[in-house]
């Protein structure tokens, strides 16, 4: 059986970190973390501080793009059939899909409500000049909505990036026929006993429940500081809903009665839930 590289494709905030987390504590898994940095020089490994220091991660950015995946089995041992990448970003996937000798590639589309984006987003630009960028950018990307959009509010245009970002990750899964699990973070927080398995069983692993506490193991790569408070609780159902009461019902209705967002989740077979994006399955 071949091994598996899991690519994590999604916006940012969407969760990715934690799900690679659950993922590398299998005992036949390595998360990796966001790989795309990793090969730059001022990034560290959360284990082991300098990636000089690091048995997986040492001279990485040495590596040819061909040998790096394969390499990092290598280092991780005989006993690992799953690296778990979570560098969420196509251009970054894109220049390994053609590898498929050394190892199986697999991609986890994880989705995460736009409501709670656009509130991240709210508060990521709150000048002027990042606001009116984040609207040119939008503009670009819908050239035939460029009269809706222009003077909409700034909130359906972080809608609409939103919407823009997880479009091209589906074409691109559609255009390479990629082997593909959509999850969200609703389903993954509220139930990651439910959400593991199924993606366990997906990967060709059981489901080990130890996987849950996966601040009990060491892991290299890339960690968020934000799950430091986590760890120290320690659970794993934490969802993060704090878009509920920093929006306005108004907002919200950005997204709920927008019709493109709408005839988007219905292709991807999700529904929109109170509280977030879930599995219509």
């Amino acid at each position: 059986m071949k091994k598996k590289l899991v690519f994590i494709l999604s916006s940012n905030y969407s969760g990715s970190h934690f799900l690679s987390l659950l993922l590398g504590s299998h005992s036949k898994a390595v998360h990796l973390g966001e790989t795309k940095n990793l090969i730059k020089d001022h990034v560290n490994c959360y284990a082991c501080g300098a990636l000089n220091d690091c048995i997986l991660f040492k001279d990485i950015n040495q590596l040819t793009t061909d040998a790096l995946y394969p390499e990092l089995f290598n280092r991780a041992g005989e006993q690992i059939n799953l690296l778990i990448d979570t560098s969420k970003k196509i251009k970054w996937m894109s220049q390994f899909i053609h590898n498929q000798t050394d190892y199986e590639i697999k991609v986890i589309h994880l989705m995460r409500d736009p409501r709670a984006l656009l509130r991240r987003w709210k508060n990521k630009y709150a000048s002027i000049t990042s606001r009116l960028n984040q609207r040119r950018k939008t503009l670009k990307a819908f050239p035939k909505k460029i009269f809706s959009l222009l003077f909409s509010s700034q909130d359906t245009i972080y809608l609409y990036k939103w919407l823009k970002q997880n479009q091209e990750i589906a074409n691109f899964i559609k255009q390479h026929t990629l082997n593909t699990k959509i999850t969200t973070y609703h389903d993954l927080t509220l139930d990651p006993n439910k959400a593991l398995s199924a993606l366990m069983e997906w990967l060709g692993e059981s489901y080990e429940t130890s996987q849950l506490k996966y601040w009990e193991f060491d892991h290299h790569g890339t960690q968020k500081s934000e799950y430091e408070w986590v760890k120290k609780q320690p659970t794993t159902t934490h969802v993060d809903l704090r878009w509920q009461k920093e929006l306005t019902e108004k907002q919200s209705l950005t997204v709920l009665k927008n019709p493109d967002f709408n005839d988007y989740i219905k292709g991807q077979n999700l529904l929109q839930l109170e509280n977030g994006l879930t599995s219509a399955n």
